[in-house]
């Protein structure tokens, strides 16, 4: 009974992003919109408002971003839960808001909506956002980042990687020190997809080196998405490694959601190692470190309607 149970909580706890491939490509816009974008630079923005904001690239199909109305191409900037609210400058940071607020409740994004040149909010439900977004470039990185967008979509993985690893090379003269990271990170989600693992992993490794500068959180998200394809591979010693790390970055935070959910994944490889011990101590830790009595209901919503089944 006991291996059962710590079997479906097993299967209902692993976070989506742990089992998905994390292989839909981004939508590219036309060549024409390509063009004009290039020139302009996202929403007419200057230097410095690049530095704030992301650009929406795709939601999937009846996600709480669909819901919502958000459209490719609306800027998030904020965000406001409450009393709560924070800043959306990079997509790291909304990875972070969904991850940090999503299981605490309604949430409301607020940006820009570009086609309109007019304000807009977003009111954000229980579900997963889903939400795909790069972060506000003009000129030069503007277009090697489409450049590599098109070679994707014409699936040149190679070329598509090369242009990344130009672009990230090139935005270390940016007053964004994540920025580098996020365009290998995107090379090693391409690799990673067509599943050329030696590739994935130095790339992996070199945005979390580059990361280095740019605070815990960054590091936190690349590990927990490296940890998924070693997951994927049944690297179980890999996934272990990279989550332990996500970890002691995450403890960096304060008390954050994001240790509960890669406390999630290190139960998930005791499990599949046969080791239900350590397993029903990872998951027991998970539900300590989440934050207040909705948030471990949700956590446990996760759970239970396999288990009533």
């Amino acid at each position: 009974m006991k291996r059962l149970l710590l079997l479906l909580l097993a299967v209902l706890a692993v976070p989506a992003t742990l089992l998905s491939a994390q292989t839909d490509a981004d939508k590219s816009r036309t060549q024409s919109d390509a063009e004009a974008q290039d020139h302009r630079g996202d929403h007419n923005a200057t230097a410095g408002d690049l530095a704030h904001g992301v650009v929406v690239e795709d939601i999937k199909k009846n996600s709480a971003g669909e819901k919502a109305g958000l459209q490719e191409g609306d800027v998030l900037l904020h965000w406001v839960r409450g009393d709560a609210h924070g800043d959306i400058d990079s997509p790291f940071d909304l990875e972070q808001t969904e991850v940090e607020q999503e299981p605490r409740g309604t949430a409301t994004l607020e940006g820009l909506r570009r086609k309109d040149n007019e304000k807009y909010s977003w009111i954000m439900g229980a579900d997963s956002w889903n939400i795909s977004a790069r972060p506000q470039l003009a000129g030069t990185l503007l277009s090697i980042y489409r450049e590599g967008r098109e070679l994707e979509k014409a699936d040149n993985a190679t070329m598509a990687a090369e242009r990344w690893r130009v672009a990230a090379s090139q935005a270390h003269t940016d007053n964004r020190p994540w920025l580098s990271s996020w365009f290998l990170w995107q090379a090693a989600k391409l690799w990673a997809a067509k599943q050329q693992w030696k590739e994935a992993d130095a790339a992996y490794a070199e945005a979390i080196q580059g990361a280095a500068k740019s605070g815990p959180w960054i590091k936190v998200q690349i590990l927990r998405a490296w940890a998924t394809i070693y997951y994927q591979r049944s690297d179980w010693a890999n996934t272990e490694k990279c989550f332990q790390q996500s970890i002691i970055e995450g403890n960096k935070l304060g008390e954050t959601l994001i240790a509960a959910a890669s406390l999630n994944g290190l139960g998930t490889v005791a499990y599949r190692r046969g080791d239900l011990a350590q397993a029903e101590m990872y998951y027991r830790q998970q539900f300590k470190q989440t934050a207040g009595a909705r948030t471990l209901q949700y956590f446990e919503g996760k759970l239970w309607p396999l288990l009533c089944d």
